[in-house]
């Protein structure tokens, strides 16, 4: 919905909805706009008018409240709520009497069954008044001017034509319907001709509007693009910059919690190097005093040993010097037995040797005597007895050297 007002001033005051809000653009000329947002709780029944320099807005909230509002001003005026109006509100409508602005709006009254058109004088004592009551269902209405006089026209099906009722007021702002007043069907042709020529000049002044609109669009959407591209850019830059400090200090942060591990680290590598030189140490002096008390062991059983063997030695020494004295004692008595032996050996080899010789002699004497007297003997006869002799004189000897 959209409302085309030209201000005193030469502007032009374009009101229209937009979502859940209420905007107005001021435009001066074709390369000169402003807009502003009137509202922001729209729901539905727009209407404007320019009264005594002055825009008014009038709707429903959509916290189910009608609202009128001068535009320029931040606050409103709440006219009807939910706690004073049981009905439901449509067709909200500003209009002047008497150099007075009103609102009207259409209710259904579920009391009386009956369809109402009601006002409201929102500068005055604000109370809501009957301007019109009807047992058929109202479709339309408007309150428009014809020929300086204000008048309510309503229409309660497509088939029949509007119903026209001029108003008056009193001088306690009550309205009254002085009379019905029906317009015959050329002058409602030449009026809707007329409203019909305004709606298409309307039409045209609104797509040359639209399209200057546009075309004012587009050119903002293109500085703003500009504007947008060097901003980002410098968001960007800024967040680059962020980044880059950011990851600067997280690497210092990294590289002080390294170096603190680190000398956590050498701190506990040297904290267990001196553990274990002690464990080390400790290990030593156990191994030493373990390998002492078996080396004191080891020393007591060699003292065993050594006193065992002592002892043995001793009683063979003892055993060795009696046998030794056996011995020497058996060997100076065969010494001597020997020696007895020997000299009664060589006693007798000696007389044999002597008996041998004076045999010999005699024997010499004996032939050289009978050989004189007698035949030599025969040689065979005296070498066997010679060789007799030495047999003898050979086992005499080998019995000697046995013994």
């Amino acid at each position: 919905m959209e409302f085309i007002n030209s201000l005193s001033d030469g502007r032009k005051a374009v009101v229209y909805d937009e979502g859940n809000n209420i905007t107005i653009i001021f435009i001066t000329n074709v390369r000169n706009m402003q807009s502003a947002v009137v509202a922001r709780d729209y729901l539905s029944a727009l209407d404007c008018l320019y009264f005594r320099n002055n825009l008014y807005v009038v709707y429903m909230s959509n916290t189910n409240e009608v609202k009128w509002k001068q535009v320029g001003r931040e606050d409103s005026l709440t006219l009807i709520t939910g706690t004073n109006e049981v009905w439901d509100v449509s067709n909200l409508k500003l209009f002047v009497i008497n150099e007075k602005i009103y609102v009207s709006y259409q209710i259904y009254n579920e009391e009386k069954n009956a369809y109402e058109v009601r006002y409201i004088n929102p500068n005055g004592d604000r109370k809501t008044r009957l301007m019109l009551s009807k047992n058929e269902r109202i479709l339309k209405y408007d309150i428009t001017e014809i020929n300086e006089e204000i008048y309510l026209k309503i229409k309660v099906s497509e088939e029949v034509p509007y119903e026209y009722f001029r108003l008056s007021i009193d001088g306690q702002e009550d309205i009254g319907l002085s009379r019905e007043y029906l317009i015959d069907e050329e002058e409602e042709n030449r009026r809707q001709e007329k409203y019909e020529n305004k709606l298409k000049s309307l039409e045209v002044e609104k797509a040359e509007i639209k399209k200057e609109l546009e075309k004012q669009y587009e050119d903002e959407k293109e500085k703003n693009d500009e504007k947008l591209k060097v901003k980002l850019e410098s968001l960007k830059e800024e967040l680059s910059r962020q980044h880059t400090e950011e990851i600067r200090a997280l690497e210092e942060n990294y590289t002080r919690q390294y170096n603190e591990l680190s000398d956590m680290t050498r701190q506990i590598q040297e904290e267990g190097k001196k553990y274990r030189e002690l464990y080390v140490q400790a290990l030593n002096v156990i191994n030493e005093k373990h390998n002492k008390e078996i080396s004191e062991k080891q020393s007591a059983k060699n003292t065993v040993k050594k006193t065992e063997k002592l002892s043995d030695n001793s009683a063979k020494k003892t055993e060795v010097s009696s046998v030794k004295k056996t011995t020497k004692k058996s060997e100076k008595q065969t010494s001597e037995s020997a020696e007895k032996r020997l000299t009664e050996d060589t006693k007798k080899q000696l007389t044999k040797s002597t008996e041998k010789e004076t045999l010999k002699n005699s024997e010499n004497q004996a032939d050289e005597t009978t050989e004189k007297t007698t035949p030599k003997p025969k040689t065979g006869t005296r070498k066997k007895r010679s060789t007799e002799i030495e047999e003898k004189e050979k086992a005499s000897v080998d019995t000697s050297e046995k013994a």
